[in-house]
């Protein structure tokens, strides 16, 4: 057997908390902070600055998989800053589970 296999195990189980992803803005932090909202997660999305709509496709997708989503623009090599990031998500999402740096 060749090629790709899938697997139809969930990426993101709704008790887990909060996902903190870095580089959220663009790229593959995107992709993956948007992969883990359209499953279901609370995500909060950590970068520089958001690129063209991402903010909003971000907070969209994690509506329509059930979740929730705060972005935040902070400079993760700033430590009090990415620290006062992960306070707020805890505020207003959930405890962090998992932390995706990209």
């Amino acid at each position: 057997m060749t090629g790709v296999q899938t697997c139809a195990l969930p990426i993101w189980n709704a008790t887990w908390g909060c996902a903190l992803v870095t580089g959220a803005g663009s790229g593959i932090g995107r992709a993956v902070a948007m992969r883990l909202a359209t499953s279901g997660a609370n995500v909060a999305a950590l970068d520089l600055r958001f690129e063209g709509g991402a903010r909003n496709a971000l907070e969209a997708a994690a509506a329509h998989g059930g979740g929730r989503a705060v972005a935040s623009e902070v400079d993760v090599t700033d430590a009090p800053t990415v620290r006062g990031a992960g306070a707020r998500a805890v505020d207003e999402i959930a405890r962090a589970s998992c932390w995706a740096r990209w």
